[in-house]
């Protein structure tokens, strides 16, 4: 399945808005050419910031998620799923909440990673693992017991 584009996404959102795309864009607090151009892009065309992303999802009654990545904002997008999305409650509940901070702090940053920077993560994770010789647990002697007069 090919990735949704921004332009596709907004003309979808605008096509089911049922009013005019100058209404639209006075709901969304941009103007109507602002709006031309975030519907047909050219190369020199910047992508729309954060604010505009979630007006326009509001405004189109969307999932903010999806237009942001649509925007190329998946990282702001994971951002706001993790603090408000679905599985934010789960986590709360799960044994997330009974790691470390260190620990917590390590699971939030592989969160925030791309997938391509994940992958080359684990790939050294297992390189590093296969150069360290698995070690036996250390055995301790029972203590002796000493004989009472």
């Amino acid at each position: 399945m090919a990735r949704e584009t921004y332009a596709q996404l907004l003309a979808d959102l605008v096509d089911d808005f049922g009013g005019s795309k100058k209404f639209f864009a006075d709901l969304v607090g941009i103007t109507p050419s602002a709006l031309s151009h975030f519907l047909h892009p050219t190369r020199y065309t910047p992508p729309p910031g954060i604010e505009t992303c979630l007006r326009i999802a509001t405004a189109g009654r969307c999932s903010a998620t999806r237009v942001l990545q649509s925007a190329g904002k998946a990282h702001v997008a994971a951002l706001l799923e993790a603090l408000y999305g679905k599985a934010a409650e789960r986590r709360r509940s799960s044994a997330f909440s009974k790691l470390t901070p260190e620990d917590r702090q390590h699971c939030l940053l592989l969160r925030m990673m791309t997938a391509p920077q994940r992958r080359a993560f684990f790939d050294i994770l297992a390189g590093v693992s296969k150069l360290q010789a698995p070690r036996s647990p250390a055995r301790r002697r029972p203590a002796r017991r000493r004989l009472t007069r």
